[in-house]
């Protein structure tokens, strides 16, 4: 991979920013440790598909 291609795959900071808040509020909400896991596995998952 070259330096541009490399560049387009990270994430800015403000993206990264907003990945941390959004796993910080699913363990706050989730019921029990298994349930954030479960969480955070279906996010994964979405990131896993192809694109349309």
């Amino acid at each position: 991979m070259n330096k541009s291609t490399n560049e387009v795959h990270q994430m800015t900071d403000k993206q990264a920013q907003m990945l941390l808040e959004a796993i910080k509020i699913i363990v706050e909400k989730a019921e029990s440790k298994e349930d954030a896991l479960e969480q955070i596995e279906r996010i994964k998952a979405q990131g896993n598909k192809k694109p349309q």
